[in-house]
């Protein structure tokens, strides 16, 4: 063979043998960047519960937490219904309002803000002289009515409505007396009746504590939004809380689902052209076959030319060098341990036993793994060649 003509196996040995390299390289980069799907995944759930929670079961909890003092509450009422000497129509409910910050339909900065807050809460509890009250009452019915019969009891004068709102705290009542108001109806109706009123004194039962903390862990919905072991709120949202924080719940899904579909459609580089991670788990094992393929017939090819190789030992290409340790373990690493550690990699963290893509990849790579190894036993018998003791020329044996 010429010199020439030698130089040039070489250099295609040695370019096979780089982009051998480059391939799985970008291969096993490719499989071990971080898979955020999951996160995305876990966070997009956080946020379908955030929209199902009824923010309205807030205002049931704090009624529920008061349930005594608004029994109370009806039977102070009835008390002056009856020393009023009325008879009553039924059993209804006074439905006084309980006093707190409510849940602002905003951000989700604003949402955790006030789940993540301490919450001073709290109720009045009707207090005081219920005979005056009577009295009233006693007075403006018969004014009114010659057949009274009181059917529904309410509250009002506070900022911002009644009933069963709840109310911003920090514009509670100025005066420790409320107005109670009354619907009277004759038996039978006979005229239209404007309601009549008295005035009682309360007093306000508070707490303060994470009691939203408290209500999400009891909500079907609200409970997901908690970690159970450190109680932090919107946990899985908190991983892009510097992106999503300032954003509404459904602005914030729109965002994280493109997130998501872009970490899907994760794309590795062959030759300057992305692949897309379901044609990489099948395309990357095939490439990295055809490489190695090409290499051990490359190696094979200059082995078997000629019985003159000498010139090899000089040509710069790793694989050739001389000095066993070195170059072996160049050959190892390069040759069969990295292409077939990237390719394993690639289906571990991305493959789908049910899908083709998955088992093509994994019948091409089991042959990578076989071709390394043939190409590995080439490279050690081009060595011997090398390396090894040469044979005495016929002219020197003459």
């Amino acid at each position: 063979m010429s010199e020439p003509l030698l130089a040039e196996n070489l250099k295609t040995l040695r370019v096979l043998h780089q982009l051998l390299m480059v391939v799985s390289a970008a291969i096993l980069v490719f499989a071990l960047r971080v898979d955020m799907s999951k996160d995305y995944k876990a966070a997009l759930d956080e946020l379908r519960a955030v929209k199902e929670l009824d923010i309205t079961k807030w205002v049931t909890f704090v009624h529920d937490r008061y349930s005594d003092v608004e029994i109370q509450n009806d039977k102070f009422v009835r008390e002056i219904v009856r020393q009023a000497g009325l008879p009553l129509q039924g059993d209804p409910p006074l439905n006084e309002p309980v006093f707190g910050d409510g849940i602002q339909a905003g951000t989700l900065l604003q949402f955790d803000a006030f789940l993540s807050a301490n919450q001073k809460i709290g109720i009045l509890k009707l207090v005081g002289d219920k005979q005056t009250a009577a009295e009233q009452l006693k007075h403006g019915v018969a004014q009114r009515n010659s057949h009274p019969v009181v059917s529904g009891m309410w509250l009002s004068g506070f900022p911002g409505g009644y009933g069963q709102e709840m109310m911003d705290w920090r514009n509670p009542p100025l005066t420790p007396t409320i107005t109670l108001n009354f619907n009277i109806n004759d038996q039978p109706q006979t005229a239209p009746n404007q309601p009549v009123w008295t005035v009682v004194s309360f007093k306000i039962v508070s707490e303060q504590g994470h009691f939203a903390l408290e209500w999400l862990r009891k909500d079907i919905f609200g409970r997901n939004l908690v970690d159970s072991k450190t109680g932090e709120v919107l946990p899985h949202l908190k991983v892009f809380w510097e992106k999503v924080n300032g954003l509404t719940p459904e602005a914030a899904t729109l965002y994280l689902q493109g997130q998501l579909e872009e970490t899907t459609r994760g794309t590795v580089s062959f030759f300057g052209i992305p692949v897309e991670t379901r044609l990489a788990i099948s395309a990357s094992p095939v490439i990295c076959f055809a490489i190695l393929l090409f290499l051990c017939l490359h190696l094979r090819h200059v082995r078997t030319l000629t019985d003159d190789i000498q010139e090899t030992a000089s040509f710069p290409f790793a694989l050739l060098f001389k000095g066993a340790l070195g170059a072996l373990a160049v050959t190892y690493v390069t040759v069969f341990i990295l292409p077939v550690f990237a390719n394993v990699e690639l289906l571990r963290r991305f493959g789908d036993c049910t899908q083709l893509s998955t088992k093509v990849g994994a019948v091409f790579t089991v042959l990578t793994g076989a071709i390394a190894i043939w190409t590995v036993v080439e490279i050690h018998r081009l060595r011997n060649r090398l390396f090894g003791p040469t044979e005495p020329s016929p002219q020197s044996s003459e």
